[in-house]
């Protein structure tokens, strides 16, 4: 398990190793965060599931089954962005997937 907090936007990122994935955990650091307003319309629970892929843009796209999206953000200093619309209430994002960073550095990830 490790955290961190990001400046933009405010929140503390929290990553429970679950083998080969990791639960991460979003809470708010400022009253007026866009997620602390998400949470109070929607209460605590699953935000969103993010997938690893190699070309954001694309993943989007192939997930959305229409073109990718306008604007890519950031999801932990990487591309990233969110697949228009919700599956059963959860959002869905897609973040470049890094090797080095996500397996070889990982403890404890497992093989194949």
């Amino acid at each position: 398990m490790h955290s961190e907090e990001l400046a933009q936007p405010p929140v503390k990122l929290t990553y429970l190793d679950a083998g080969n994935c990791f639960i991460q955990l979003v809470e708010p650091l400022s009253e007026d965060a866009e997620l602390e307003s998400w949470l109070e319309a929607h209460g605590e629970g699953l935000h969103h599931v993010c997938f690893g892929v190699d070309d954001v843009a694309s993943g989007v796209g192939e997930i959305a089954g229409s073109g990718p999206p306008g604007t890519l953000g950031s999801g932990r200093g990487r591309p990233s962005a969110f697949v228009p619309g919700e599956l059963h209430g959860v959002r869905l994002e897609c973040t470049r997937f890094s090797h080095g960073e996500d397996v070889a550095g990982t403890p404890g990830w497992l093989p194949g």
